[in-house]
């Protein structure tokens, strides 16, 4: 019989091996099988040699469904970012590179429904040496979790409520009607300052902390406790150890034995410093509010003549309710190198400055005027820790006596106009920002109501000035609105025109009043005409027909779009010129009448002559007597026409055959 070699002989010890490590195997395999704890078996290639019930109960996958690590890992974690990182973690521990122990990871079960596991992973050993299998085992720790998490939550809480708790306890014993032992809890000290020991040294201390003019009040409520009487919690101060005025809210609660007698109470003592403050806070904001809101209301439709006033009243206002020394107003020049002082108000016992702030040149405050160029408030807590740029503003404010003050910008568009200021004078203060916010608000409306006054006084001026030359002119002048066609104005001249009261005609619409344009036919506006110096009718308040010499202008007033209407009466002047139209062709019809009564007559004295010849040499019954009769006749009536030309003295016409002739019986004075 051959013997093996040594290869042949390498493979039946290497069979022998896995052989015995199979058995091995499976015996660890049947330990693990039974096991409650989810428990497989992988290969270094990702392969589920072994997969016990546990597991596919905790995972709701069967072995057959997750054959190996490429099948467990979308399954069980479908998350790609999350199943990467799982993945990683798997192929180290596989490969030996990190150790797996009591990892958490989260899990999603075949039903969908999320678990919290902790892996552990182990290596099987043969002969004290790794093989390429490792144990995976995994607990359900959800519920743990839930309640490490529910604890967590718990102390949280818990925590809130302790850090949101502002109150202590204290505790009095009676005996025969009256307190014999007091104890206060620990947390007194972060209320009062003071410690039990402090209250058990002095039994009256609880007492002497609160001010003397809230102490009726404590002790009436300590009254109605031994009265027996409903108690209702009380707020009051007290003055903490170190001198710190808070408030406290305190409640009694008073306990009876089985007879009816007070054998104790408790007191609840709330620190509701805080929501003092605050309730402080809101009623001095809510004022404030109420005061610039009064303000901004009388400025809306305040007159001209009353800003003045109206801007005094503002800064008392304030000054009184924010208790401070005194508030004004600069206004800079109008090319802005200097400025003046002008409205201040001064609590009593404040001198005022006004008159020695005017025409300060602005160049020597740089420091102050820079920040008011970016519109930026000036808020000075302490005028002595002003900086060293600012040593001039640091020297004039001392000079008038300012600890504090804030001043804010006054702008109208994009431009400083000024500033609001507010000294204190007696003591240091500090602004809150939302309150010098409002007052921002207090400036711009001041801002406004002056630019707005400047305007109005402007307009009046200017208006003064058109007025003035409007009632010089001797031209009647109206002026209208181009697109209502409302008469806007009228000078005196056209006032007298017109013939009625100024009153009457303002307001009134031009149209078949003072123009016989139709509504919608205007020349100007409708129909597109130019007017200069054009012939025109006015029609006057009895309705006459007025003959004008008429221009038209179209201008802007005060951004509305005007027609000018300049005009003169020019009715004397047609009266004259028709006048010398009618002496012009009564001079024509002279010259003509003349010239035809000189040439008529010499023919007309031979006709009338040789017709008298023929008659005295004709028989009476000749034919030819009655047509020489009506030639004589004729002739006769044409030298009455002569004679009534040649004293024409007046030009009057009639019609004849659809023209006008000279009406001669009418122009004669011999008709």
């Amino acid at each position: 019989m051959k013997k093996p070699g040594y290869n042949e002989l390498e493979n039946r010890i290497k069979h022998l091996e896995e052989k015995l490590k199979g058995i091995e195997l499976q015996r660890l395999w049947n330990v693990y099988a039974q096991n409650p704890i989810p428990t497989l078996i992988v290969s270094k290639e990702g392969n589920f040699v072994e997969y016990n019930d546990a597991m596919a109960e905790l995972t709701g996958y069967t072995q057959e469904e997750v054959p190996d690590i490429n099948a467990w890992m979308p399954k069980i974690y479908p998350d790609e970012e999350y199943r990467n990182k799982v993945m990683e973690i798997s192929r180290k521990s596989r490969h030996r590179e990190i150790k797996v122990k009591r990892d958490e990871f989260i899990i999603t079960r075949k039903d969908g429904k999320k678990r919290y596991v902790e892996f552990s992973v182990f290596d099987i050993m043969h002969e004290g040496k790794p093989v390429d299998l490792q144990v995976v085992q995994a607990i359900d720790i959800t519920e743990r979790k839930k309640a490490e998490e529910e604890l967590r939550e718990s102390e949280e809480r818990y925590k809130i409520i302790l850090d949101a708790i502002t109150s202590y306890v204290y505790s009095v014993s009676i005996e025969n009607g009256k307190p014999v032992e007091t104890i206060h809890d620990i947390r007194c000290i972060a209320i009062t300052g003071y410690s039990p020991d402090d209250y058990y040294n002095d039994p009256n201390l609880w007492i002497n902390i609160v001010p003397e003019e809230d102490r009726d009040l404590v002790k009436k409520q300590i009254d109605q406790v031994f009265s027996q009487k409903e108690t209702t919690a009380i707020e009051h101060r007290i003055i903490r150890k170190d001198g710190e005025v808070c408030w406290v809210c305190s409640t009694l609660v008073p306990f009876f034995n089985n007879e009816g007698k007070l054998i104790s109470y408790d007191g609840i003592i709330e620190d509701i410093t805080e929501r003092k403050k605050a309730e402080d806070s809101l009623k001095y904001r809510v004022i404030l509010e109420n005061i610039v809101n009064s303000i901004s209301t009388k400025f809306i439709n305040i007159k001209s003549h009353d800003v003045d006033s109206g801007i005094d009243y503002s800064l008392q206002k304030i000054g009184e309710f924010a208790g401070i020394d005194r508030s004004y107003v600069f206004l800079l020049s109008e090319d802005e190198t200097t400025m003046d002082n002008t409205h201040e108000w001064c609590a009593e016992g404040i001198e005022p400055q006004i008159s020695k702030l005017q025409g300060i040149p602005t160049d020597i405050m740089p420091w102050w005027m820079e920040r008011l160029n970016r519109f930026e408030n000036i808020i000075i807590p302490r005028v002595a820790d002003l900086p060293h740029e600012a040593s001039v503003e640091k020297e004039s404010l001392q000079a008038q006596d300012i600890k504090s003050l804030v001043a804010v910008p006054m702008t109208y568009g994009n431009s400083l106009v000024g500033f609001l200021g507010f000294d204190s004078v007696r003591e240091e203060k500090t602004w809150k920002k939302e309150d010098i916010e409002i007052l921002r608000t207090v400036g711009n409306i001041l801002a406004n109501t002056l630019e707005r006054k400047k305007a109005e006084e402007a307009l009046r001026e200017s208006e003064e000035r058109l007025s003035t030359i409007l009632n010089c002119l001797h031209a009647g002048i109206v002026i209208i609105d181009a697109e209502k066609h409302e008469i806007i104005d009228a000078n005196p001249i056209a006032v007298k025109m017109i013939g009625t009261r100024k009153k009457d005609i303002v307001g009134k619409i031009c149209h078949k009043f003072i123009c016989p344009a139709e509504i919608g036919k205007c020349p100007i506006t409708d129909l597109g005409q130019s007017m200069d110096n054009s012939e025109r009718e006015l029609i006057n308040s009895k309705g006459e027909i007025v003959s004008i010499l008429k221009t038209v202008t179209s201008v802007m007033i005060n951004g509305r779009h005007c027609l000018v209407n300049s005009f003169i009466d020019i009715t004397e002047r047609k009266k004259a010129e028709e006048e010398r139209l009618q002496r012009e062709k009564l001079r024509g019809v002279l010259e003509m009448a003349g010239a035809a009564s000189h040439e008529l007559t010499q023919p007309m004295q031979a006709i009338s002559g040789y017709s008298e010849l023929l008659l005295m040499n004709m028989p009476e019954d000749n034919p030819l007597c009655e047509e020489l009769t009506i030639i004589k006749k004729q002739i006769e009536r044409m030298a009455k026409i002569t004679t009534k030309l040649q004293n024409i003295t007046k030009y009057e016409t009639k019609d004849y055959l659809k023209r006008k002739i000279i009406d001669i019986d009418k122009a004669s004075s011999k008709s």
